[in-house]
């Protein structure tokens, strides 16, 4: 259920059906979004990451199209894998250079859910980007209780996102020191503990 309910929040701001999404940053919030996205009708899901490993991740939650992203703002490739306009973002990453992004490359009147923590202050030109374009921006925390943790438990208990995709590795509570140098790595999905 967790971090799940973070990305079914976050796709909970918009109407997703025969939408084009973008999606920054493939860690496990993100590829569960892609899932949520895809379940909701998205026409066009994108993933856009640093991280090749978290990009096949992406790929297996359903992502339509990929976006390996570098130091600098992936624009024109998402512009190209998305084939028309774009409705909306998420942006799970925290770079500020994805949060401008997603300002420049959404359509005019769209929307994106703000989750992802940077630890550097993000420059957007809110005069252009985002008064002018008429974009709708909301800061996810955590889940709204009830709705997305009710909503989360139909997709999980109904099988109808498979979150076990997600989990890509298991560690015994003991193994904490192993587990938390894989999540560090970023070759990883979801990573559990299991008390022994």
């Amino acid at each position: 259920m967790e971090p799940f309910g973070n990305a079914v929040h976050a796709c909970s701001y918009g109407d997703l059906n025969a939408r084009t999404v973008v999606i920054f940053g493939c860690g496990p919030i993100g590829c569960a979004a892609i899932a949520v996205a895809r379940v909701q009708g998205a026409a066009r899901v994108i993933g856009v990451d640093r991280n090749q490993y978290r990009l096949e991740l992406a790929e297996r939650m359903g992502a339509h199209a990929l976006v390996r992203a570098g130091d600098g703002p992936v624009d024109g490739a998402v512009r190209d894998a998305a084939r028309g306009e774009i409705d909306c973002a998420l942006e799970m990453s925290g770079s500020s250079v994805a949060v401008a992004s997603a300002t420049r490359l959404v359509r005019p009147g769209g929307w994106i859910s703000l989750l992802g923590l940077g630890d550097q202050p993000d420059v957007i030109d809110l005069s252009n980007d985002v008064v002018m374009k008429g974009l709708s921006l909301y800061g996810v925390v955590g889940r709204r209780i009830p709705a997305t943790w009710e909503r989360t438990t139909v997709y999980v208990k109904g099988g109808i996102v498979d979150v076990e995709a997600l989990i890509t590795h298991r560690f015994a509570l003991e193994e904490i020191d192993a587990a938390m140098t894989l999540m560090k790595s970023g070759q990883c999905g979801k990573v559990t503990l299991t008390p022994v």
